[in-house]
């Protein structure tokens, strides 16, 4: 029996398990805690130091991979399968003969192994040692990295040279090396935390906070604001006495304060200095807007103020609530601390705090909706889809269907594609409650 066959076998076996090593290093590595590695490289561990300086130099590690992959598959392509290929075609001229001419075996046989080969190579040297690199990182990094080091100094000469072949090429093109390596995009990085979230790395809590952060940066201080028909203020006019028992009675500790009416805002008055102020001194009669010591400078943002950048501005200066005006000056809203920390934790509910339902399940798909509901929390919640986002909330986007206000004891109806919107209560010239009703798509 003609051995050559059993050499081509193992040798193609031993290119199998170098791709194993070379593509599961490689996965194995992006997954190091590289804060972990330096820690024991500062202890001395040669491996780890090693390991640092692979990380650093992503681009001739990443070539070394590259032009190892590429030099076996080549040589198994080459060697191998010129052997397999005869083998398979005397196969075939033993078992149907003449049904086919020589070069018609040759060419069925020379697919077949070809075939074989890659699925084998994709499947056994890069599908399974990146699942492996990627499950024992740490233990695969740490077994390898003494080989790996000696083949990228080995090879350091020829990914040198396409290292610069293929630089110039980049510049030609108009485009930086070093750019691909230095910027991740926010998609990647939320593809990134996806797909932990779907391997069981992260929790679904974990990767929705993680989202949300990326999320910051697109919204403005007007979406997250509290409405100005919501705000609880505190009237200028209004004695000490009556303020402390006013905000006694409330589950906010800082209140803005406003002379005459919500758009002429001028301070902002926390409890705590409220209290102290009646205990301490002899001020229960005086006006609020007269004790000046107890009130705060009111900050005043536009609309349009990126959450993101209002975050950092409110840690710096140490401020919790800043006053949102509308294109005109007015009074639009306010936004709080706690405001923004919702965004990317969710709802924070204190001990004073009574949970708020939008949305309650009143029969078989039908919802009692409050009118101040944001839309998006209905299509998250109800999977509604709204034709229309200019508006933020039901309300809004029920008045603008009706082209009106709503009368109080009005009970309007309005019906967009298999949803129904039922008006049940108006209060102060906005939709208060509304019952949705959604139709089987079939009727």
């Amino acid at each position: 029996m003609d051995s050559s066959p059993i050499y081509s076998i193992i040798i193609f076996i031993g290119f199998i398990l170098m791709n194993i090593m070379m593509y599961g290093f490689g996965s194995a590595v992006k997954n190091l805690n590289e804060s972990e590695i330096q820690r024991k490289a500062d202890d001395g561990s040669i491996k780890a130091a090693k390991l640092l300086k692979i990380i650093d130099e992503p681009v001739r590690f990443i070539n070394t991979i590259q032009l190892t992959a590429t030099f076996m598959a080549v040589i198994t392509g080459y060697v191998q399968s010129d052997i397999f290929i005869h083998k398979l075609s005397s196969t075939f001229v033993s078992a149907f003969g003449n049904l086919l001419s020589n070069t018609a075996y040759t060419v069925v046989s020379a697919m077949i192994v070809i075939f074989c080969i890659l699925i084998i190579l994709l499947s056994f040297g890069v599908v399974v040692p990146k699942r492996l690199g990627l499950k024992y990182s740490e233990g695969f990094s740490y077994f390898f990295v003494n080989i790996i080091t000696f083949i990228v100094i080995i090879l350091r000469p020829i990914t040198g040279i396409i290292n610069i072949i293929s630089n110039i090429v980049l510049r030609i093109l108009g485009i930086d090396p070093k750019e691909e390596w230095d910027n991740v995009t926010e998609d990647e990085i939320i593809s990134i935390v996806n797909e932990g979230h779907e391997q069981g790395i992260l929790e679904e809590r974990e990767a929705e906070m993680i989202s949300n952060i990326m999320e910051l940066d697109d919204k403005d201080a007007g979406d997250i604001m509290t409405h100005r028909k919501n705000i609880v203020a505190v009237d200028g006019n209004w004695t000490l006495k009556e303020t402390v028992e006013f905000m006694l009675n409330e589950n906010n500790s800082r209140f803005p304060v406003f002379i005459d009416d919500i758009d002429n805002i001028v301070a902002i008055l926390h409890l705590r200095d409220a209290l102290e102020c009646f205990h301490k001194e002899d001020k229960a009669e005086w006006l609020i807007k007269d004790i000046k010591p107890i009130l705060r400078e009111a900050i005043f943002i536009p609309e349009t103020k990126n959450i993101d950048a209002l975050f950092k501005e409110m840690q710096y200066e140490k401020i919790h609530m800043e006053i949102v005006l509308d294109e005109y000056g007015q009074t639009a809203g306010i936004v709080a601390m706690e405001d923004i920390l919702e965004e990317i934790v969710g709802n924070i509910l204190d001990e004073y705090d009574v949970e708020d339902n939008n949305i309650v399940k009143h029969a078989d798909h039908v919802y009692l909706v409050k009118g101040m509901t944001p839309l998006e929390q209905i299509e998250d919640e109800l999977g509604v889809a709204f034709e229309d986002n200019d508006y933020d909330t039901l309300n809004g986007y029920l008045i603008a269907r009706l082209d009106r206000i709503p009368e109080e004891g009005d009970k309007p109806i309005v019906v967009c594609d298999k949803y129904t919107y039922e008006v049940l209560a108006i209060e102060n010239k906005m939709i208060s409650l509304v019952k949705l009703t959604v139709r089987d798509s079939e009727n």
